[in-house]
């Protein structure tokens, strides 16, 4: 008996660590019918709640629209085997006002040309899209300082569409004038085209660390092509 009790002792001390950094759930809900918006969210669980963040984004101008944040955060109930998943769907319905008004459609997903299946940080990638022939390079350029103990972060990314026949193309996105304080560092998770493959959205993968707990988030750059 004595045994399964230092047992469980320790399951419940490793549970207890893990909850104190933890990986969101990234979800892309879709763009409008006209792919001029797009609607994703993260949500997941920590050591004391339950959350979940909704963000309604203009591609064109890389900004939120109005009123298109929602924000959930709910106490971890006793006992509850709850991922994060009922925080998102409360945000979900009520963000149901703006997925209206922008005409979020969650068929329409745009295609993904790039997937990060590395374990640590990207920052550098090259690939082809064989659909159209077309070369991306994508380089993202962090700066990260450590004042006194806390994390202030700003990143930039420069990209390079090269296709046989045609010009070069160089776009560049994020704003490295903006500081984010308690973010280690950054990574590129995902790129995809809209559903008119117009636009590019890139999901950039943040590392945040608070108090020694390190968290994994996640935030958006958009650009028309």
């Amino acid at each position: 008996m004595r045994k399964i009790s230092m047992v469980v002792l320790f399951i419940l001390a490793g549970a207890q660590f893990l909850l104190a950094g933890d990986i969101a759930n990234y979800v892309n809900i879709g763009f409008s019918g006209d792919s001029r918006y797009f609607m994703f969210a993260q949500y997941g669980v920590t050591g004391t709640e339950t959350y979940s963040d909704i963000f309604a984004v203009d591609v064109i101008n890389n900004r939120f629209v109005t009123n298109g944040i929602n924000r959930q955060r709910h106490p971890i109930r006793a006992h509850s085997m709850d991922n994060g998943s009922g925080a998102f769907l409360r945000g979900l319905l009520a963000s149901n006002p703006v997925i209206q008004r922008i005409g979020i459609d969650p068929l329409l997903k745009g295609r993904y040309i790039y997937v990060n299946i590395n374990s640590g940080p990207v920052h550098d990638i090259e690939f082809r899209d064989f659909r159209t022939g077309k070369t991306y390079r994508i380089n993202l350029r962090e700066r990260s300082e450590n004042r006194a103990g806390v994390y202030e972060s700003s990143f930039s990314l420069n990209i390079l569409v090269t296709q046989e026949g045609a010009p070069a193309r160089v776009y560049s996105a994020g704003s490295p004038s903006i500081v984010r304080r308690g973010v280690k560092g950054y990574s590129i998770r995902s790129v995809f085209l809209s559903p008119n493959e117009q636009n590019m959205v890139l999901v950039i993968e943040r590392t945040e660390v608070d108090r020694g707990s390190v968290s994994i988030r996640y935030m958006v750059e958009t650009l028309p092509l």
